[in-house]
């Protein structure tokens, strides 16, 4: 069944999924499939609703999540950073320290 006839169209058809269900946790692999599905509409499109429904494409908006989950286990916690960027889904520590970096300006260590 498409949108239309549904009467759904494509500016609101993010509003009609429960995007707190679909993000209240952050997946080992961002993937956008499983909005898509429940939206019926492609991924590509996906993308672009999200962007301007949420004001950052999924992958940056998931990215920016992991990073707020590591900030409080950097000053709470005594793990390694490995330790970290595998909990939070990073494959390896150099993409946590990469993206830690281009969103706060600082290292891990230096948050620390």
């Amino acid at each position: 069944m498409d949108l239309k006839s549904r009467g759904i169209n494509n500016g609101s058809a993010l509003h009609h999924i429960n995007l707190n269900s679909q993000l209240k946790h952050i997946p080992l692999r961002i993937s956008r499939s499983p909005i898509s599905q429940q939206s019926c509409i492609r991924a590509s499109a996906t993308s672009r609703l999200f962007k301007k429904s949420v004001g950052f494409t999924p992958h940056r908006y998931f990215i920016q999540r992991r990073i707020e989950r590591a900030k409080p286990l950097f000053l709470t916690t005594n793990w390694s950073l490995t330790a970290i960027a595998h909990m939070i889904g990073f494959v390896h520590e150099s993409h946590l320290d990469r993206h830690f970096k281009r969103l706060t300006r600082l290292t891990p260590k230096h948050y620390q």
